[in-house]
């Protein structure tokens, strides 16, 4: 719509709107950009929250320690309930983060192949 058509101050409306959209975007797109354990960290130290003493996360200390640790996803049921026991945006936690998941052992593959060529060997014989 050419601004000539706009009822006088409308422009002016118009352009204030437009500069609010984009703010609002630009902040959006900074909470997504935002690691979740980090984010979890931080609200830790202002509550006064430490590893050994994890009362706003669900599961025990060892569960939290995992997931602080980058060794366990965070639950749904953790997911759920932190934005509220740490005053947080939930779309912080729902962000992709990286695990540092360790690989199997040998012990560990060698294990796993003989129980997968036992199930096979058990389908073919029957």
């Amino acid at each position: 719509m050419p601004e000539e058509a706009l009822p006088a101050g409308d422009g002016d409306r118009l352009e204030v709107l437009a500069v609010l959209a984009k703010d609002i975007k630009r902040q959006h797109d900074a909470i997504a950009a935002v690691d979740p354990i980090e984010a979890i960290e931080f609200m830790f130290e202002g509550k006064g929250c430490t590893h050994a003493n994890p009362e706003p996360l669900a599961g025990g200390r060892g569960r939290v320690s995992e997931v602080l640790a980058r060794k366990r996803a965070l639950s749904i049921t953790m997911i759920r309930e932190l934005p509220q026991r740490l005053s947080m945006p939930p779309e912080v936690l729902v962000a992709p983060y990286d695990l540092r998941l360790k690989p199997p052992s040998a012990s560990q593959r060698s294990k796993y192949l003989v129980a997968s060529k036992a199930r096979v060997s058990r389908k073919q014989a029957a």
